[in-house]
């Protein structure tokens, strides 16, 4: 097995093994899976959160260290608190989640061992060689028992921890750091679903476990790969062209999708209302392919590739145009204070068009902030309901009779 390994940099600033343990899920569904460097948005955007929040945690598990090898005896979860000020409250809700779970191991012992976002080998069992590594978030040594806490800052569910090779990985990579270990509990903490956790044994899972894994990454230097296409594709850079992956595709375009794509996309055309909805639904899935084709097209065109296309008798082409971007005015307020010598306000109002929805907004702001001057308790609903109905009352706002269609997917559960 090649032991060579190219090193990219990960989004929180460490080196990952090409391999590492977190991709090796991802090698066990598919022998030809590569780590991509670029995730898809919503993949990115959540990958920006986790390494934002794992932050949170390394610093509040090494604070409590800090105090605890100083003869502290602070709570953890009182050190936690600290370090969330700032945090948006949903994030806040998510550290309090997983400190609720991890809390009760966080106690004050001299024999107790603590490692905190470290890199651990994976070895070779026979040769001794790197074969992988990645990182614990945090280590808990007690004797011989040990427990292994990686926190999964994602809105879905992961795989549970029996099954899950990342733990696997780190289990293993453990017991072969630390001799004296034996019970190895792997716990996967996730705010926004249902945590995992599961207790491996030394005698029991070593051998099995190091074997399997020695497999998948031996497969993985294979010159001939059985690819297979599943979830793990969005994480390889091969997806666009992975013969497993398009012939996935072709198999729906030629078994699934001629009863599901529109006969036709001429409105004039559309017979029965089912057909109206199949159009509709297309017309909706498409509006993202659309975005990328344009913003694609147009970086080629500036970098000088020329796009044209015969249609018939007539040829096609997309050329680069320039046109200046758009004026934006600043904020009413200071508007009005550069202008007032020589626009009186009421000239200035009538050019505004204040909508209900934000003038509703600053205005309640305004009078909430009045009443907590003078000591009150504000009620926002109820000024806000005292507002309109005093601006209804005043005739200063305006609703037409009856109400106004409009067409919104849902999608109804079978029974």
């Amino acid at each position: 097995m090649s032991t060579e390994a190219i090193i990219p940099v990960g989004s929180d600033n460490r080196e990952h093994h090409p391999r590492g343990f977190s991709f090796l899920g991802a090698l066990d569904a598919c022998p030809g899976a590569c780590r991509t460097t670029s995730a898809p948005k919503n993949l990115a955007d959540a990958g920006d959160r986790g390494t934002e929040l794992h932050a949170v945690m390394e610093q509040s598990v090494k604070q409590w260290m800090t105090e605890f090898e100083a003869g502290g005896t602070r709570l953890f979860e009182e050190v936690v608190e600290q370090h969330l000020v700032g945090l948006p409250l949903s994030d806040q809700k998510s550290i309090r989640r997983i400190v609720e779970e991890i809390k009760n191991f966080f106690v004050v012992t001299e024999s107790l061992t603590i490692g905190v976002e470290e890199r651990i080998d994976l070895l070779d069992p026979e040769t001794g060689f790197v074969l992988s590594f990645g990182y614990y978030d945090v280590l808990l040594i007690l004797g011989p028992n040990c427990l292994i806490i990686d926190y999964k800052f994602v809105r879905r569910e992961i795989d549970e921890a029996q099954k899950n090779r990342q733990g696997h990985a780190l289990a293993v990579a453990v017991w072969q750091a630390y001799p004296d270990v034996q019970d190895i509990t792997v716990l996967f903490t996730l705010p926004d679903c249902t945590s995992t956790s599961y207790t491996f044994r030394r005698i029991v899972d070593q051998a099995r476990l190091e074997a399997e894994l020695v497999e998948i990454l031996d497969r993985s230097d294979q010159p001939y790969k059985v690819l297979h296409a599943g979830e793990q594709c969005n994480y390889c850079k091969h997806r666009g062209r992975c013969p497993a992956a398009l012939q996935s595709l072709q198999t729906m375009a030629t078994e699934i999708m001629p009863m599901m794509v529109p006969q036709s996309f001429d409105v004039t055309r559309i017979q029965t209302g089912e057909q109206m909805a199949l159009v509709r639904y297309w017309a909706a899935a498409m509006e993202p392919i659309i975005d990328a084709i344009k913003e694609e097209a147009l970086k080629r065109a500036l970098r000088g590739q020329r796009l044209a296309i015969r249609m018939g008798v007539d040829e096609i082409e997309y050329k680069v145009f320039t046109r200046q971007a758009p004026r934006k005015l600043a904020s009413a307020i200071d508007i009005y204070k550069a202008i007032k010598h020589w626009m009186s306000a009421e000239a200035f109002i009538c050019a505004c068009d204040p909508g209900v929805t934000s003038l509703t907004k600053v205005a309640v702001q305004v009078i909430a902030d009045r009443l907590l001057a003078e000591g009150k308790k504000p009620n926002m609903a109820q000024i806000e309901r005292d507002l309109d109905a005093w601006l209804k009352k005043k005739e200063l706002i305006s609703q037409e009779e009856g109400s106004f269609p409009f067409l919104k997917r849902i999608k109804i559960k079978p029974e």
